[in-house]
């Protein structure tokens, strides 16, 4: 898969990742900019008044970024998809799974407040 990319203001500050927009919402930050459950990983990104947030989205398969990522977790994919959505968008990005629960890796560019996210499905 060729990694997919999408640049979007987040008016609400931040995006979701799951497996599908039929889940609970992770509220609970804790210091970073992700709140987690089993089913749902809640991004938090910049005020969308400082402008547009990137979101890189690739496989195993497409380059991987430098260092440890910011959070390595998986979530459930019941239809074997991963979805990234928000409150006002209902699909930012899709891209297929082959498994019901799916690895995430994740990268940003600031601990709190990135403008450049980056994640890598599956592995």
């Amino acid at each position: 898969m060729t990694a997919l990319n999408c640049a979007v203001r987040l008016e609400y500050n931040s995006f979701y990742i799951a497996g599908s927009r039929d889940v609970d919402l992770p509220t609970a930050f804790r210091g970073t900019c992700f709140a987690t459950n089993a089913s749902c990983i809640n991004v938090g990104c910049r005020l969308w008044q400082e402008g547009e947030i990137e979101i890189v989205l690739g496989t195993t398969a497409d380059p991987m970024p430098e260092g440890a990522p910011a959070l390595d977790t998986s979530i459930r994919t019941p239809r074997n998809q991963v979805l990234l959505f928000d409150a006002n968008h209902p699909e930012l990005l899709r891209c297929p799974v082959e498994n019901r629960r799916t690895r995430i890796r994740i990268w940003t560019n600031h601990p709190t407040e990135p403008d450049r996210v980056t994640l890598v499905i599956g592995g």
